[in-house]
């Protein structure tokens, strides 16, 4: 018998033993639904709703000095992940950007790295991470900010640093941000507005002249530009 089904005959027991509310009809049939939705919502919340996902190595959490840590995002937060071709929602995510894993953590309160060959995807904080391989990419996690006739891909990584100061050991970790398209199944690197002109435009003079005009800011807001001119590149190669 499976273990939500031992859980729901359970509390059906427990709904018999109850006299009080037994007295009516409408008594039975209110306690039984409460009854039912407090299973499920058992069921859901412990550790084998997501049972498949503890299945990895054990991971060491890092322990700030002082400002420095190696993640993408400081806290834990609840996302989406795709996971040995299941989706499981409502999952606490941290992702390592110095070690490239993805980390869960059990109800017991340990924490675990996915293995990384059997996640599709995760999300966390409506930022879209997707695992790349075999695409003219370094194989890791890409955070896909744009996905449309072209995509638009950035890769964050960090490396530990250490320098001895006196007696003491000051840690940081320096970050590498990356961009990437994938436009008609090729992979072009870029870096600023120039760039992305040029792998998006080629030697079309005309699409040139058109994203070079758009009204974009890259210092105010660099990655929102990136997707303003790529998209706008998506319309137009639909257009013709």
């Amino acid at each position: 018998m499976s273990n939500i089904k031992k859980a729901f005959y359970f509390v059906l027991m427990f709904a018999g033993a109850n006299t009080s509310l037994a007295q009516t009809g409408l008594a039975d049939s209110l306690f039984v639904s409460v009854a039912t939705q407090n299973t499920v919502r058992l069921y859901t919340t412990t550790p084998s709703a997501h049972s498949e996902l503890y299945n990895g190595r054990e991971y060491n959490e890092y322990r700030q000095i002082k400002d420095e840590h190696p993640y993408f995002l400081l806290d834990w937060t609840e996302g989406e992940i795709g996971y040995s071709g299941k989706t499981f929602e409502n999952v606490p995510l941290l992702y390592d950007l110095s070690t490239d894993e993805i980390i869960t953590e059990h109800n017991s309160g340990g924490k675990i790295s996915l293995h990384r060959d059997r996640v599709s995807y995760f999300i966390i904080k409506n930022h879209r991470y997707e695992w790349m391989q075999d695409k003219g990419l370094p194989s890791g996690f890409y955070n896909v900010i744009y996905s449309g006739r072209t995509k638009l891909l950035v890769r964050r990584e960090k490396k530990k640093q250490e320098k001895i100061s006196g007696t003491v050991i000051d840690v940081s970790f320096d970050e590498r941000v990356r961009y990437f398209l994938l436009k008609e199944n090729k992979v072009i690197s870029f870096s600023n507005k120039k760039s992305l002109i040029k792998a998006l435009a080629g030697d079309d003079a005309g699409v040139k002249k058109r994203l070079s005009t758009a009204s974009v800011d890259f210092k105010k807001d660099k990655e929102k530009s990136m997707i303003s001119l790529v998209n706008m590149y998506d319309k137009s190669a639909a257009d013709q």
